[in-house]
C-alpha cells in the first residue's frame, strides 16, 4: 500500500507530491532470510529516500537487543547486495519507540549505545555509495512525557529537503527551506 502526501512550499507555491510505502514487517523478514524476495520490494529500487526503523524497546532489552541489531545490518546488506539501493540513496536510519525504553541507567546507555552502533556500522559498510543519516521518535508516549509524534517533524522535513533537491536541482540553485513547506 502507498500514502500519497502532497506538500506545498508557501513562497513558489511548488507541489511535491510523496509516495510513502509501507509494507509488512515480514516482508523484510523474508528478504533478510533468502535474497530471492529481495526483487519483490520494486518500490525499494525506485527510492530516493529509505527508512529502516530500528525498536527502542527491542535495543533496550538484553534479549532481543542482539537480533535487532542483527536485523538492521542484514535489511540493508541484503537490499545492497541485491542490487535496490541506488547509488547516493539517502537511508534514514529511525531509532522508534523511544517513549518505550528506559529514560536513564544501563539499559538506556546500551540501547543508545547499540543503536549508535549500528549507524556507525552502516556508515562504514555502505557510506562510500549511500547517504546514511539517524533519527530518533516516538509516534505517541503512553506517558505523556514526550509530544505527539516525537521526531517524525524533523524525519518529514529531512525528506522533503532531499526530494526537493533533486526536483529542484536543475531548474533552481535555491534548495528548499524546511521551514517554508506546508503539508
Amino acid at each position: 500500500h502507498f500514502l500519497h502526501l502532497a506538500v506545498v512550499e508557501q513562497e513558489s507555491r511548488r507541489r511535491l507530491d510523496i509516495l510513502l510505502s509501507d509494507r509488512a514487517g515480514e516482508e523484510y523478514e523474508e528478504i533478510r532470510d533468502s535474497d530471492e524476495h529481495v526483487a519483490d520490494l520494486v518500490e525499494v529500487e525506485r527510492s530516493d529516500v529509505i527508512l529502516l526503523l530500528v525498536d527502542g524497546k527491542k535495543l533496550s532489552n538484553p534479549a532481543t537487543r542482539g537480533v535487532e541489531r542483527h536485523n538492521a545490518a542484514v535489511t540493508i546488506g541484503a537490499l545492497s547486495q541485491g542490487g535496490m539501493l541506488r547509488q547516493d540513496a539517502l537511508i534514514l536510519v529511525l531509532l522508534t519507540k523511544i517513549d518505550a525504553m528506559p529514560a536513564e541507567g544501563p539499559e538506556a546507555s546500551a540501547a543508545i549505545d547499540a543503536f549508535d552502533g549500528i549507524v556507525s556500522r552502516m556508515r562504514a559498510d555502505h557510506g562510500e555509495r549511500l547517504r546514511i543519516d539517524s533519527f530518533r521518535i516516538a509516534a505517541r508516549a503512553q506517558d505523556g512525557s514526550l509530544e505527539l509524534g516525537h521526531g517524525v517533524e524533523a524525519v518529514l522535513a529531512r525528506i522533503i529537503v532531499e526530494l526537493w533537491r533533486d526536483v529542484g536541482g536543475a531548474a533552481s540553485k535555491r534548495r528548499a527551506d524546511s521551514r517554508t513547506l506546508t503539508p
